[in-house]
Formats: structure tokens, C-alpha cells, sequence
């Protein structure tokens, strides 16, 4: 599914409500049309560089304190959570403190992923692979979507695999092409 038939899906079975432009995210509330069930996706691009990591934790946690609502943050973050989640044998760093402490406190769960361990791989003579690429979601996410899987599907042209997020009962309906 391209973008194109993703946002005209998201069209007919949500409305935007509201969003936020951040330095390291995009937040959007939408609200379901079948249900009025109100919920926050947060698109992120995380920092590359360690010692500027915190700020989109710094932003993240500003939004929940504004919209505390059903939360998915979805994208590459820019750092792990887990030594597993690297291929290299490097060690903690701030970052990953960091981004553990804000998962933590904002009580976010990490659904597992189907279909491989890592979402990101280089290409070069010795390749190293990481899961940067993530999706934590609220309790209460969970709680309305309970059919969650996660999927890493096959890459085409980038470095990153995309995910599929896909929350069950949405069968059925006209198929973009």
C-alpha cells in the first residue's frame, strides 16, 4: 500500500483533529468516524547524533502532557533500547538510557516485531544491523486495538524495512493499486 492509499484510507475511518509540529516529530489527534474514539500518532525522525538523542525525548514527553490520549509514536528513533537490538558489540550509552527512561515513565509497550529482529541493515563490506525503527504504544492503545501485530516487510531501496502496524477487523474494501 502507498502513501497515497494509506492517508485516503486514514481519510475514511479517522478524522484529523488537531496537530503538532516538533523539531524531531509530527503528532496528529484523529478521531474515529465509526466510534469517536479519540487517539495521538506521533511520526518521528530521531537525532543522529548522541549528545542531541534527549531533545525528541524532551519533545515526546511535552505532547503527552498535552494530548493524554490513546498514543502510538511510530519511525526511526535514532537509537536502541537493548544491547540485542544492535548487531555491534558496542555498549550503553546515554541515548539508550534515555530513551528506556522515557519509555518507562510514559508506560509505552513494545509489541514484538514478526518477520526479523532488526529494521535497519547497511550495506557495506562488513554490515551491521539495529531495530532503530519503532512503535511504542500506550496501555491504552492496546487496551482498543487488541489484535495488534507488527510486521517488518520486505525493503525495496532504503536501509529501513518498513513496518506494518495493522490493528485487525480492517478487512474487507476497495484495494489501491
Amino acid at each position: 500500500m502507498d502513501l497515497y492509499c494509506a492517508l485516503s484510507w486514514l481519510g475514511r475511518m479517522s478524522k484529523k483533529i488537531e496537530d503538532c509540529l516538533g523539531g524531531f516529530m509530527v503528532a496528529c489527534l484523529f478521531k474515529n468516524v465509526v466510534d469517536g474514539y479519540q487517539w495521538v500518532f506521533t511520526m518521528v525522525y530521531g537525532p543522529n547524533l548522541n549528545r542531541t538523542k534527549s531533545l525528541l525525548c524532551d519533545e515526546l514527553a511535552g505532547l503527552s502532557n498535552t494530548w493524554d490520549l490513546c498514543w502510538c509514536i511510530g519511525g526511526d528513533v535514532n537509537v536502541t533500547r537493548f544491547l540485542s537490538e544492535r548487531s555491534s558489540g558496542s555498549s550503553f550509552n546515554l541515548a539508550m538510557v534515555d530513551f528506556s527512561n522515557f519509555i518507562s515513565k510514559q508506560d509505552l509497550l513494545h509489541i514484538p516485531l514478526a518477520n526479523g529482529s532488526f529494521t535497519w541493515s547497511c550495506n557495506r563490506e562488513h554490515p551491521s544491523w539495529s531495530r532503530i525503527d519503532v512503535f511504542p504504544l500506550s496501555l491504552e492503545w492496546e487496551a482498543h486495538y487488541h489484535d495488534l501485530v507488527q510486521k517488518k516487510l520486505p525493503r525495496f531501496c532504503s536501509h529501513h524495512f518498513p513496518i506494518l502496524i495493522d490493528c485487525g477487523g480492517l478487512h474487507g474494501g476497495p484495494i489501491c493499486f
